[in-house]
């Protein structure tokens, strides 16, 4: 921790969801005292603004209704609804088995789709509380989801931006 402050780190960022779990990303902390570390989750709250009930979408570790994320969303006002278990489950495997081996199938893809599509009629927006989550939507799809789909690693990196532009 040191050595980054000593460097000249002004800010720290991890760009995966699961590591901002309390546990860790307060020993990360405690490691870099003198180093803001930009919590993934609060820059995903705070793009959400005007939003009230939001899907949350992740591994079974980040999309619970215990977790992390789910927790640090409530804080802010929002609403966190959950995916149906079976679709979980599904969306875990897709990201394990899948996703972090870069394998995107076009089955998978339109899947995920539907699945935003159901969330969509109940939630003013969802979260892809995982990183590799937006690997499944085509340029098209983004264009279409734009402002009711929030990709936690693209916000992650514009808080941080923000933050080195000294606009936060």
């Amino acid at each position: 921790g040191l050595a980054l402050a000593a460097a000249g780190c002004e800010a720290l960022l991890v760009c995966c969801n699961s590591v901002h779990h309390e546990v860790a990303f307060e020993a990360l902390r405690r490691a870099v005292p003198r180093v803001p570390v930009l919590h993934i989750a609060d820059a995903t709250a705070a793009a959400l603004s005007g939003k009230r009930r939001v899907a949350l979408l992740g591994t079974a570790f980040t999309a619970n209704e215990n977790s992390f994320f789910a927790q640090r969303l409530r804080r802010r006002g929002l609403e966190v609804v959950l995916d149906e278990p079976a679709a979980r489950a599904e969306l875990d495997r897709l990201i394990y088995d899948e996703l972090t081996v870069d394998v995107v199938r076009e089955e998978a893809a339109s899947w995920f789709v539907a699945r935003l599509e159901r969330l969509l009629v109940r939630c003013d927006a969802v979260v892809l509380g995982c990183t590799e989550l937006s690997m499944l939507l085509d340029a098209e799809a983004r264009k279409r989801y734009a402002g009711v789909v929030f990709d936690t690693a693209t916000l992650h990196a514009e808080a941080a931006v923000r933050f080195a532009l000294r606009e936060e």
